[in-house]
């Protein structure tokens, strides 16, 4: 009975791992759930691509992303998004729509150059919640 506890606990909580998706299979956020950056600056731009992963851990709960401090998206499990913004340094942020797990926002410093695409990859994970990294997916 002691093992078999531990042993059910971990393969639970592997079984709710998310697990990254390509953006290009990805379902697009829909227009109703985009707040921002959605339309080409006028002169240099760069793109932001954000894909959250699939699975089930917070796939009830949308992650909410802003750019700036400014709303971006709310971001369903297995979606992307792409944002048009201005060359230069950016923080964006992502924080769980979970109002049980009251996590704290995630921020990364996103550089980025005139017609460059950057990819950005969300997972949400038991025990550690949501993070935002570059991935090449």
């Amino acid at each position: 009975m002691k093992i078999l506890v531990p042993l059910v606990l971990v393969v639970a909580l592997a079984g709710c791992a998310t697990t990254p998706i390509p953006a290009e299979q990805a379902k697009a956020v829909p227009a109703e759930r985009l707040f921002a950056f959605q339309q080409r600056p006028a002169g240099e731009y760069a793109t932001l691509i954000v894909t959250r992963d699939t699975g089930m851990a917070g796939a009830r709960s949308d992650v909410k992303l802003s750019i700036g401090n400014q709303p971006a998206a709310d971001v369903g499990a297995g979606e992307t998004v792409r944002f048009y913004l201005p060359a230069g340094e950016v923080i964006v942020g992502a924080k769980l729509d979970e109002v049980l797990l009251s996590q704290p926002i995630v921020e990364r410093a996103v550089a980025l150059q005139p017609g460059q695409a950057r990819r950005y990859r969300i997972s949400v994970n038991p025990g550690v919640g949501v993070d935002l990294q570059p991935t090449a997916f």
